[in-house]
């Protein structure tokens, strides 16, 4: 065993980093004031922790793989950046491309795409170039953007506005909100489904939660269920169980209202 920790050691010494094991040990290669409580490979190319760690704001990485735990005390800036525990930064968090399992939470979140599981806690802005794929629960308090598509399944509180290309939700039994309204090509927004063995029973009206925005705008279709609105718009509109809108109804091509759902005007036809 020994001998095969000799080994590893050594060719992690070939790739000019720095190798760190135990606890409480602090990594200050070439000015990185690392803190690791656990074991770790840092270097200016990548920073690989497993454990606990503190990382000062500022670095810039190609890739940051952190195991367990890391406070990051002000911005950091990765091409991939990779999360299975818990991360917590005080500053802004730039990433390509950022993968996380478990929680999250930044100051303010930019780059090209997320993908989060479990809890994620922004205090700002999110503004990606690509994608957000987020299931379990979110909070943005500035407003969410993501370029391409944004998938949100479980519980989210945006307090500004959602704005991307195509926008799917997947409903469960939290009632989620969207304080800013909502703008993009496309919106789907589904309730969600329980399984039992070979059967899936679509969960009623009030045991699933609903989707409160002040609006929906879309420049091509819309389907939503569960959702409380003022205002929708779109080309292809279909409001769906369970939803109520308070306002306005716009379609340029063709609507569909579910018998139980409740608007309070009639539609109106015109140019989207």
């Amino acid at each position: 065993m020994s001998d095969k920790m000799d080994a590893y050691e050594k060719a992690l010494k070939e790739k000019e980093g720095l190798f760190v094991r135990g606890i409480h040990r602090e990594a200050s290669e070439k000015g990185l004031g690392v803190k690791i409580s656990g074991s770790g490979i840092i270097s200016d190319e990548e920073i690989r922790v497993s454990g606990s760690s503190r990382l000062p704001g500022g670095i810039k990485v190609k890739v940051l793989h952190v195991s367990g735990s890391a406070l990051i005390d002000g911005d950091i800036t990765a091409k991939e950046m990779k999360i299975s525990g818990s991360c917590s930064a005080k500053g802004t968090v730039k990433a390509h491309k950022l993968e996380v399992s478990g929680s999250f939470d930044a100051k303010e979140l930019k780059g090209g795409s997320a993908k989060i599981s479990g809890s994620c806690s922004v205090e700002g802005r999110v503004t990606l170039a690509d994608f957000l794929k987020a299931s379990g629960s979110i909070t943005v308090k500035g407003d969410l953007h993501a370029e391409r598509s944004i998938f949100l399944a479980g519980e989210f509180d945006v307090k500004g506005m959602l704005k991307t290309g195509d926008l799917k939700v997947k409903l469960n039994k939290s009632d989620c909100h969207v304080n800013g309204g909502i703008e993009a090509r496309n919106v789907e927004v589904t309730r969600g489904k329980s399984e039992i063995g070979f059967f899936i029973l679509k969960l009623k009206r009030r045991r699933s939660g609903c989707l409160y925005t002040p609006f929906i705008r879309t420049s091509d279709r819309v389907y939503i269920e569960n959702v409380i609105c003022n205002e929708v718009s779109g080309r292809d509109v279909e409001i769906g169980d369970g939803c109520e809108v308070k306002g306005t109804i716009r379609y340029s091509r063709t609507i569909k209202i579910a018998s139980t759902a409740r608007v309070a005007k009639k539609p109106i036809k015109c140019k989207i």
